[in-house]
């Protein structure tokens, strides 16, 4: 007993030490009824993964198989479209409808703000499962250092793709589509690459692993202190509106009130 409220403990702990460092930095505090909000679709996201895989599993049988005995074409689809694809685009559905067309976004740090809060919730459930079903404080410490901030790096990266095509759309340049296709591949990319070299399993993979995990943390980190530094109000670019051609700054324009999203 005592030891699985250790586990729990370590299992949730990573998470509120991300989630603390993130909101703390947020110059002009999100709303907090959000950020819970995201946190718990984060959760609803990791069950609507269970769901997918189960019937992907069902569609194409290898999948099911344990990645310990499988090759290594299987083990690529495996990672990079049961996990990797079905993952991030699970996460990507609500932080886009959630926080992307949230009329609380309205600078570009916030994004992720948003994205991070999903991931992590994500990644809470997902730490609890592993962590429980393993039984073991090792299994909990090494999620610690690198599941829970890999999630926070793939939520990084899709964030900043995401307010790239923000901007692009306010500007009203035909960029934004572009941004919001690689929102979604670039993490799933490289939650691909993390758990392949993990899953399989020989020197060669493990040596790339660290390498690879080192280079993922110090690019979300770059990521989150550009966004970071260089975080502005979307109300101080200007666009055209849609409706009437009348140039201004700001999400409604002045002349018609017409509202751009």
């Amino acid at each position: 007993m005592v030891k699985s409220i250790i586990l729990v403990i370590l299992a949730v702990l990573p998470t509120f030490i991300i989630g603390y460092y993130v909101y703390k930095n947020d110059k002009h505090k999100e709303p907090f009824r959000i950020l819970i909000s995201l946190f718990l679709f984060g959760i609803v996201s990791a069950i609507g993964v269970i769901g997918l895989s189960a019937v992907l599993e069902k569609l194409i049988p290898i999948l099911a198989k344990d990645t310990s005995i499988m090759n290594i074409p299987e083990l690529f689809i495996k990672v990079f479209i049961e996990i990797a694809f079905i993952e991030e685009l699970c996460k990507w559905f609500i932080i886009y409808f959630l926080g992307y067309k949230n009329l609380e976004f309205d600078e570009t740090y916030d994004i992720i703000i948003y994205a991070i809060f999903v991931a992590l919730g994500f990644a809470t459930i997902e730490n609890i499962i592993y962590i429980l079903r393993e039984n073991t404080i090792q299994i909990a410490v090494e999620r610690a250092i690198f599941s829970v901030p890999a999630h926070t790096a793939y939520a990084i990266f899709m964030s900043y793709y995401l307010c790239k095509a923000k901007i692009n759309r306010l500007k009203g340049n035909n960029k934004e589509k572009r941004d919001i296709v690689l929102s979604i591949i670039v993490p799933t990319i490289a939650h691909g690459i993390f758990d392949f070299c993990l899953f399989a399993n020989n020197d060669f993979y493990l040596i790339m692993f660290f390498s690879f995990t080192i280079i993922l943390f110090i690019m979300a980190f770059q990521r989150l202190r550009e966004l970071y530094k260089n975080n502005a109000s979307l109300f101080s670019i200007k666009r055209t509106c849609k409706n009437c051609g009348y140039v201004f700054y700001g999400l409604k324009c002045p002349n018609c009130n017409t509202r751009q999203d």
